[in-house]
């Protein structure tokens, strides 16, 4: 496992401009490329590519070098969307998680489609955000860095009945050295007061 935490500790800001221009640009390829069986309404593609995008750039500012995907979305060809991050030689997919939950939460589907992936050779890491409302923009939080091939591993059944039905169960990754878990302290004390001590790098 990369060794992140120098930086991946604190938020790293991002304006709603930038994430916009880029979801305007990601959103549209999505769209005009889409195939048949995708069946969600341009306005369902565009606010889940929105908090995605924030967490994306909020990443590639994060490392030293990180660079965005620019590739035009082809559903065809799995190295134009398998990856949102490069870093070097090393591609990270971005996942987005809210401010509210404990756990990576998902649809089977998600687990179907990052095994897909990284069978195909994509990506090396994942890496789960949280993006959190602050000025004119998001505080965007990394939470967990995921090494991808034990994932599977560590997909687990929810007790609960809710609209996502599975989760990755970070804390049994972590113990095995699959996973790192990044600004924990942070987030709870996020979750107990409106005042959010953000720590901006």
């Amino acid at each position: 496992m990369l060794n992140l935490k120098p930086h991946f500790t604190g938020a790293r800001f991002v304006d709603h401009d930038t994430i916009e221009k880029r979801t305007d640009w990601q959103a549209s390829g999505i769209i005009k490329n889409k195939p048949q069986w995708d069946t969600r309404t341009n306005e369902t593609i565009y606010n889940q590519t929105y908090n995605s995008m924030a967490c994306e750039i909020g990443i590639a500012n994060a490392l030293p070098n990180g660079m965005l995907n620019e590739t035009k979305f082809n559903h065809k060809d799995r190295s134009t969307y398998a990856w949102d991050v490069k870093q070097g030689n090393t591609n990270f997919e971005i996942k987005w998680m809210s401010l509210e939950s404990d756990w990576y939460s998902f649809m089977p589907q998600v687990v179907d489609k990052i095994v897909r992936n990284y069978d195909a050779g994509y990506p090396d890491y994942i890496v789960v955000a949280t993006n959190v409302v602050s000025g004119t923009g998001f505080a965007v939080y990394p939470r967990l860095l995921i090494n991808p091939a034990s994932f599977k591993e560590y997909v687990t059944k929810s007790k609960f009945s809710n609209y996502k039905s599975h989760y990755y169960n970070h804390k049994m990754a972590e113990y095995d050295g699959a996973c790192q878990v990044y600004n924990e302290g942070i987030i709870k004390e996020m979750k107990k007061s409106e005042k959010s001590p953000l720590q901006f790098a």
